[in-house]
Formats: C-alpha cells, sequence, structure tokens
C-alpha cells in the first residue's frame, strides 16, 4: 500500500488491484476544424471541436464470423448464402481473405430472420 498526496478529491491509501481486459476499443482525437481554413464567424467551441474516432479490429470481427459460420455450419451458410461450399471452408479454416460482399453474404446467412445470431 501507498499513501496518495491530498489533491482535492484523493487522500488515503491505495492497493493494487487485479483487472481483467474484456476487449479493447482503440479511440483517437481527431481534429474537426483546422484553424488555418477556417472563416471568421466560428465560436471557440467549433474552432477547436474534437471527435473521438474508434478504430476497430477487423480481425476479431472475422474471428467471430468464423465461429457463428462453424456453429451453424459451412454447408448450411453456403446454401443460404447460395455460395459453393470451398470459399466458406477456405474462410473457416483461414486460408483467405474474403471480399466484403462475400463477408457480408456469409453474416447474413448466419442470422436469423429476426437479425439475431442463427449458432
Amino acid at each position: 500500500m501507498r499513501e496518495v498526496r491530498d489533491d482535492g478529491n484523493m487522500r488515503g491509501f491505495t492497493t493494487a488491484r487485479p483487472v481483467r481486459v474484456e476487449s479493447i476499443t482503440h479511440v483517437g482525437k481527431e481534429i474537426i476544424v483546422d484553424p488555418t481554413d477556417t472563416a471568421e464567424g466560428l465560436t471557440a467551441e467549433e474552432l477547436f471541436g474534437t471527435a473521438q474516432t474508434e478504430y476497430h479490429d477487423e480481425r476479431a470481427s472475422l474471428d467471430g464470423l468464423r465461429e457463428r459460420v462453424k456453429a451453424f455450419g459451412i454447408r448450411k451458410t453456403a446454401q443460404k448464402a447460395r455460395m459453393s461450399v470451398r470459399p466458406v471452408r477456405n474462410f473457416v479454416h483461414g486460408k483467405t481473405h474474403p471480399h466484403p460482399s462475400t463477408l457480408r453474404r456469409m453474416r447474413e446467412a448466419t442470422m436469423r430472420d429476426d437479425g439475431r445470431d442463427a449458432g
């Protein structure tokens, strides 16, 4: 344990606590307005406005889809997506990186009619 100095809000002792990470979302702070390219009538909030950008890990999304296709069934997914079995099997085994439209078709094939996971 170590003592924390009084900074107005914190005082007393702190202890190390274990942290369990379930997921990581990469974010960035992007400038919306470039001060050198602005017209005169902008407020300070607009001039120095920023937006938080989330960067998604495509591999995690693809791994999730692979698991859904496995649970749903490779042949069943291929049939429902109106595709041959080979590209679905190759995707599940990590041999290929399909075109976005193919990924969308597999994603839609593994969804139930109400929009939830079918697996």
